[in-house]
């Protein structure tokens, strides 16, 4: 009895280091205590929140997202791949500081431009839009800090920053609406959400927010020059390719299409952001502590944890496309039933970029500069070429986007491919000289045992 205490203890001591297993529990338990909350809100919001309310907020939303993806410079992707604490310290102020300017210059932007962007749009952006510049802010800080946590492999840390985040966004979301039903009440929650997660993450990486020596920036930038000048345009491509199906909705259909989706799209992404993202963030930190010890041999790492991820993603598939027209109006209220519709729309791509989308990380890790490229445009081309087909050719909203999602489909089977081909490149050799993904042959065994 006493030598099973003892190896439970063992191996719960195990599960509490930081090691790939319990990376996942934790996120898993992080994710899922906030998706739980988010699910038992969903129905309160939708019947507090108008269709249109949510389009607005939604739109918002992407707009914030599309700048936001290259609001830090692409600087907080070298964080985790930088081989010293005071190069990730040097990237996570670059990163910040450039977030804040960016901020600044779309507030600038907005109050200059908004009736231009207005015409855009297809419907008056003022005054949401007044909510963009401190979104972008936000997130670029949140994500910023996400990949310093990633870095140090602290992963319960990043699952109480998903609960964190989620607390305050439904929280302040409910609270709000007792003053506004408006999308103002959505977007303040939104910010309020944030400001949480950013607490949560700023407390786990005090050590690498402090100020270290001074200097050594050019050569920092000198070391990282392919994140700004590569890897942001990519992330804007990349970002810019998920947001294009809202987008696209809400000009040619109008804003309470744009809202049908932006709440399908809430509720077909709680089974990525349980599982899908939780095991996507393990494997990116797994990945880049592999490449940091100059360890290869990843193809096998990219098809364990593709075969996890694709028995999920198929499920979630088959869910998408039977429940949403029985389970939206009951659930959501009668006023979302035509929701259902959209959601089903999304299941294939939903299901594959499931194990596709996490995946991806390997070209940015390997600093694949034309494959991530060529993988971004093509998404855009496909989505904007097949929706701008539907809408020309006279069919509705929940058609069209039925042709977008086939075309994000498409675009994840070939970048599921890519990734498996630069993970099984046996020849390749990086270049030399202390590139943090440098990697070299040798035998490893994968440690991302689930």
């Amino acid at each position: 009895m006493r030598r099973a205490r003892a190896f439970a203890r063992d191996r719960w001591g195990q599960v509490k280091e930081k090691g790939p297993l319990s990376g996942v529990l934790a996120l898993v338990a992080g994710s899922a205590g906030a998706q739980a909350l988010s699910l038992l809100a969903a129905p309160v919001l939708t019947r507090l929140y108008s269709p249109e309310s949510f389009g607005q907020f939604a739109y918002m939303l992407s707009a914030a997202a599309i700048i936001g993806s290259v609001a830090s410079f692409g600087f907080e992707l070298a964080v985790p791949l930088a081989g010293k604490v005071s190069e990730a310290q040097k990237l996570i102020r670059m990163a910040m500081a450039a977030a804040t300017v960016t901020a600044l210059l779309t507030a600038i932007v907005v109050w200059l431009f908004h009736d231009s962007l207005s015409q855009i749009a297809h419907f008056d952006i003022m005054p949401w839009a007044i909510w963009v510049p401190f979104l972008v802010l936000l997130t670029a800080w949140f994500v910023v800090l996400s990949e310093a946590t990633l870095r140090q492999r602290a992963y319960s840390a990043i699952a109480t920053r998903t609960l964190a985040q989620n607390v305050g966004t439904v929280g302040g979301q409910l609270i709000l609406a007792t003053v506004t039903r408006t999308a103002a009440g959505l977007l303040t929650g939104q910010l309020f959400g944030r400001l949480f997660g950013i607490v949560a993450l700023a407390r786990k990486n005090q050590g690498l927010l402090r100020r270290s020596g001074r200097g050594g920036y050019r050569q920092t930038l000198r070391a990282n020059w392919r994140f700004p000048l590569v890897f942001a345009p990519t992330a804007v491509l990349n970002t810019l390719g998920l947001q294009l199906p809202l987008i696209l909705v809400g000009a040619w259909f109008g804003i309470q299409s744009a809202g049908y989706l932006g709440v399908a799209q809430r509720v077909t992404a709680l089974p990525a952001a349980l599982i899908g993202i939780a095991v996507g963030q393990v494997f990116c930190g797994e990945l880049t502590a592999r490449l940091r010890a100059n360890e290869r041999n990843n193809r096998r790492l990219y098809l364990k944890v593709s075969a996890r991820l694709g028995i999920f993603g198929a499920a979630i598939a088959v869910a998408l496309l039977i429940l949403p027209p029985y389970l939206f109006p009951v659930i959501l209220g009668s006023n979302w039933a035509e929701a259902g519709a959209y959601a089903q729309a999304t299941a294939l791509a939903v299901g594959l970029g499931f194990m596709a989308s996490p995946l991806s990380y390997v070209l940015v890790a390997y600093q694949k500069t034309v494959m991530a490229v060529s993988v971004d445009i093509s998404r855009i081309i496909l989505v904007c070429g097949l929706g701008y087909f539907a809408y020309r050719s006279g069919w509705s909203a929940v058609s069209a986007l039925w042709m977008m999602y086939a075309g994000t489909t498409i675009n994840y089977v070939v970048t599921w491919f890519l990734g498996l081909a630069v993970t099984s490149e046996d020849d390749s050799s990086p270049t030399s000289g202390g590139d943090p993904t440098a990697v070299v042959p040798g035998p490893a065994e994968s440690s991302l045992d689930f």
